[in-house]
């Protein structure tokens, strides 16, 4: 017995388009191949100074602390990318606006190089510390005692007259 093949020839190119062979050899002779560049390297963050705040402070400067910053680095806080200064030191700044926050909240402070993205650290913010009432209201009279605050009072309702 005799088994016959058909010989199917290649689909033909277009006119101006490249053949498969054309395409496999363009691939086969690159030389670029197998040369793609790496990821970045993650950053490695370390610490947080300030690590914490309490509601009602002042916006304040963070710095961030640890390995592999460079000046494409952007500090991500509670998921929002921030404006980002790297320091002299190599530390990482940015600003926190005490406006936005009103309530205590750990978020997590992390930092990205390109599409390589650090461990994280979280931000605490605390609720602000009650005050001591003895304590303002001695505050207070000692102000007052010093020339350093006045006591205004509010004046009643008016009396009529009859």
């Amino acid at each position: 017995m005799s088994s016959k093949t058909k010989d199917t020839p290649a689909p033909e190119a277009r006119a101006g388009e490249p053949t498969q062979a054309d395409i496999l050899h363009a691939i086969n002779n690159d030389p670029n191949r197998g040369n793609a560049v790496p990821d970045a390297v993650p950053p490695v963050l370390t610490a947080l100074d300030p690590a914490t705040a309490a509601i009602g402070d002042p916006t304040f400067t963070v710095y961030l602390t640890g390995e592999g910053f460079d000046e494409t680095s952007v500090i991500v806080f509670a998921g929002q990318d921030e404006p980002t200064t790297l320091e002299e030191d190599g530390t990482l700044s940015t600003g926190v606006n005490m406006d936005y926050w009103h309530g205590p909240d750990a978020v997590p402070v992390g930092v990205r190089n390109g599409s390589a993205m650090s461990n994280t650290l979280d931000f605490v913010f605390t609720v602000a510390p009650e005050a001591d009432q003895d304590e303002l209201e001695d505050e207070l009279e000692e102000a007052v005692e010093s020339g350093d605050a006045k006591v205004v009072r509010k004046p009643g309702p008016a009396k009529r007259r009859r």
